[in-house]
């Protein structure tokens, strides 16, 4: 699923005439986008809900109508065509991915069936895998997206039967036949199930969610079996107290109680059911609850559009999870199992709401191929053992439960109303300088210090009670040993065991001297003098002029400060260019250990966005210049690189090979594609088994 037409329609309100439509697509053999928009006061777009509603029992005749309304604008017509000719010129179709993003002006679209979907001339359009289709939905929320390793994928499983429904109108669930069925579809997920009578409480829900995540094993998935309903213009979700009484919750708060999360899972799968008789008062409501989720963080929510029949769920789900496991793709999945429910009528009541314009759940880890995998890293375990590697550390090296820089940046964007483009607003050094213009120099450093210690508070508050009464250093002293303690392959305990004589890093955090520690090691902190105010700092090679880094007692070279002596940051914009312009200028800036290090060793580049301002002014001050150097060509040069961002990057896989390209280009690094933890998890067992042998050898 390499090769994809990404395709996008957005309807937005023009107030009681009508809709715009947007429809935008890109060709896989062109830079071009295709754009067009039809739709104005003059000449809207009209969905005729009155008709559809007569429509309402027939999936086909409903689906037909509903594409002659939204392809009512014979160039929107042709212009879709023509998407459909380019996925299927070649040798190999390729899939469309059609996400329909509906506007908040124009939420009551959400009340359409848009899973019938059909061409005005009655041909199905969202079955099988020619078509990728997802309602498309933004959120103001600040999160990240980002996909999980495969190695890593985990889900809770909810059921509530509560007592006493059957006087609403509700059918028991099967609990055991529920319970069968999600299990055999997550097969290959770590599960954990709330399905003893009264465990499925919203409280226990939340907890568990809450509890993972401060353990470093958030949820990928989160499904439930609940019946939904409206009652009085409101959304409901029927789960159970403790008693195993029924507990009807408001969907809004659910969705709530979901967004204080600090991590919320990448999918919610919300399945109603008639379990053997009676009836539901569904009608929607479940489907009703998706758009909500997406608004407050969910990346993707599959929901039902109505009261679904068992034979549906029997059908559609194990397919489902059986797909997704298979390629990740959510919306792929969709489509795949929707194909093998077409002859049910109610085959269009899944619903999937998505953030993701990728539709990607997982990825797996590693280089172009698993051989290079194996290749790569025993090369650099080698270099390793040997003491001939230099770490190169990222600000993100523990950037799941720790925050990103464009965590932080969105939101000071949104706290101080920057007024830039919200590309920008993305980017920590941009909000940054913007700050220190409209207060001073200090501003956005000890804002930064103060929004650092409240994220970390959020997050270990709990596990850690002691931690309000520290400062931001010794926050991270005692994250940092509780995250070393709890896992093994934690990145700063597998790089601080290894007899390495010089660190570079652009973290100012001091987790990486912590960890030099308790592995028995002496590291001695020098920062980059990368302006002339900082001169006047102590230096180790003033204090002793033959130091000489070694494994016993390494060099960490804080290369952007420390926040010791918030000064020494290199964070705005400003920041930057002085680091960029002073480093050229003055090389000593770089002690001579140091540049020695990065001429004459393997690097491993860990927790750096690549297409970050950091890592580019690293990468074009120190990395750059060495290229071609006859020392330089004897190593390998690794990068453990973060996946681009799902709800951002429209086609992550030719994201990817643009960067590699761009690096084998200008330094041949070789990217490791996959978190920070992966690689060190892959490198940690490397070590393990290659050091077996030895020991048996007496070495």
């Amino acid at each position: 699923m390499d090769e994809i037409i990404d395709l996008e329609f957005s309807l937005r309100s023009i107030g009681n005439a009508g809709y715009a439509v947007n429809l935008s697509y890109a060709d896989p053999d062109s830079d071009a986008d295709v754009r067009i928009e039809r739709g104005n006061v003059d000449c809207p777009i009209q969905f005729d809900v009155n008709r559809l509603r007569e429509l309402n029992t027939d999936p086909a005749a409903y689906g037909t109508a509903l594409g002659a309304m939204l392809l009512s604008d014979p160039d929107l017509l042709a212009q879709f065509q023509a998407a459909r000719t380019i996925a299927r010129r070649g040798r190999r179709p390729l899939p469309i991915r059609f996400r329909l993003f509906i506007a908040p002006s124009a939420a009551e679209l959400h009340t359409l069936r848009w899973e019938t979907l059909c061409m005005p001339d009655g041909e199905p359009l969202l079955m099988g895998e020619e078509v990728y289709f997802s309602r498309y939905l933004t959120s103001n929320d600040v999160q990240p997206i980002r996909a999980r390793s495969r190695n890593a994928l985990r889900v809770l499983i909810a059921i509530a039967n509560p007592h006493g429904i059957e006087r609403f109108g509700l059918a028991p669930v099967d609990v055991a036949g529920e319970l069968a069925r999600a299990r055999a579809g997550f097969a290959h997920f770590d599960i954990v199930e709330l399905t003893e009578p009264g465990a499925a409480t919203l409280e226990q829900i939340i907890s568990t969610l809450r509890t993972s995540t401060r353990k470093g094993q958030p949820f990928d998935v989160l499904y439930i079996v609940a019946h939904g309903s409206f009652v009085e213009g409101n959304t409901y979700l029927w789960l159970v107290k403790p008693d195993n009484t029924f507990d009807r919750v408001d969907g809004a708060s659910f969705c709530q109680r979901l967004r204080e999360l600090a991590e919320r899972p990448r999918l919610v799968m919300l399945i109603a059911c008639q379990s053997g008789g009676g009836m539901t008062t569904d009608n929607g409501a479940l489907a009703a609850i998706g758009p909500r989720l997406a608004e407050a963080g969910v990346p993707a929510v599959v929901a039902m559009q109505g009261n679904v029949s068992m034979r549906l769920i029997e059908r559609f789900i194990p397919t489902f999870c059986q797909e997704l496991q298979h390629h990740g793709m959510i919306d792929a999945a969709m489509a795949i199992a929707r194909g093998t429910v077409r002859d049910l009528p109610d085959f269009w009541m899944p619903a999937l709401y998505s953030r993701l314009k990728s539709g990607r759940i997982w990825y797996v880890p590693g280089f172009a191929d698993e051989q290079e995998t194996v290749e790569k890293i025993e090369a650099l375990a080698g270099y390793m053992a040997d003491g001939l590697c230099t770490p190169i550390i990222g600000p993100e090296l523990a950037e799941t439960r720790l925050g990103t820089s464009r965590t932080i940046a969105r939101m000071w964007a949104e706290r101080y109303r920057y007024p830039m483009e919200s590309y920008e607003g993305e980017q920590l050094a941009y909000v940054a300088q913007f700050l220190s213009i409209k207060h001073d120099y200090r501003f956005p450093r000890r804002s930064l210090v103060e929004t650092l210690r409240q994220m970390l508070l959020d997050t270990y508050s709990d596990t850690l009670p002691d931690l309000a009464q520290l400062n931001l250093q010794q926050m991270y002293s005692m994250i940092g040993r509780h995250e070393r303690e709890r896992d093994p392959h934690d990145p700063y305990r597998v790089l601080a065991a290894q007899p390495l004589p010089v660190y570079i890093t652009a973290n100012a955090s001091n987790m990486l001297s912590d960890a030099l520690i308790e592995a028995g090691k002496q590291p001695v902190i020098e920062l980059c003098r990368w302006n002339e105010d900082l001169d006047r700092l102590p230096s180790i090679f003033e204090r002793e002029p033959d130091y000489r880094p070694s494994a016993e007692r390494p060099l960490v070279f804080h290369l952007f400060g420390s926040f010791d002596q918030i000064e020494t940051l290199v964070l705005t914009e400003d920041d930057y260019f002085d680091f960029l312009i002073n480093i050229s200028a003055e090389r000593e800036c770089i002690p001579a250990v140091v540049r020695d290090a990065l001429a004459d060793s393997a690097l491993l580049f860990l927790g750096f966005e690549l297409e970050d301002m950091g890592f580019r002014t690293l990468f074009h001050s120190l990395i750059k210049p060495l290229r071609g150097g006859s020392r330089r060509r004897r190593y390998v040069q690794i990068a453990g690189q973060l996946l681009p961002r799902e709800d951002q990057v429209l086609q992550p896989d030719r994201a990817i090979r643009y960067l590699e390209a761009y690096f084998q280009d200008t330094a041949a690094i070789s990217i490791f594609w996959g978190s920070p933890r992966d690689f060190c998890t892959a490198l940690a067992l490397h070590l393990a088994e290659s050091d077996r042998p030895r020991r048996r050898r007496g070495f």
